[in-house]
């Protein structure tokens, strides 16, 4: 048996079983509600938890980010949000470390942004 990865990102929606196409509505909607947290030099991988409990969907640190080594769990983050939509208040936590998120496989993953492309 040969297991090929894909290439990191979404998956094109019209590639995805109704189960994902469900599984991301249900992820976008729990990405609009208002939270609050604060963190105060807090791991990443203990808000990863943290979110994973307060929102009831997985959030993962992007495996192959961390297998390069681009990702740290142990990174510390501090943020404060009141009554501030999850997607808004991951893109505050996320910004200042160089990381964002994005929905792929039924679990949010946390990952690096994309570099920029010379030129552009």
């Amino acid at each position: 048996m040969v297991v090929r990865g894909r290439k990191p990102g979404p998956a094109p929606a019209e590639r995805l079983t109704e189960t994902q196409r469900a599984a991301a509505r249900r992820i976008e909607k729990r990405l609009n509600m208002k939270i609050n947290f604060e963190f105060k030099d807090k791991p990443l991988s203990e808000v990863a938890q943290f979110l994973h409990h307060l929102m009831l969907e997985s959030f993962i640190l992007d495996p192959v980010a961390r297998k390069a080594g681009l990702i740290d769990p142990k990174i510390p983050l501090t943020a404060s949000v009141k009554q501030v939509p999850l997607g808004e208040a991951l893109q505050k936590l996320l910004d200042p470390i160089g990381m964002t998120y994005t929905i792929r496989d039924e679990v949010v993953v946390l990952t690096m942004k994309p570099k920029a492309k010379p030129g552009k």
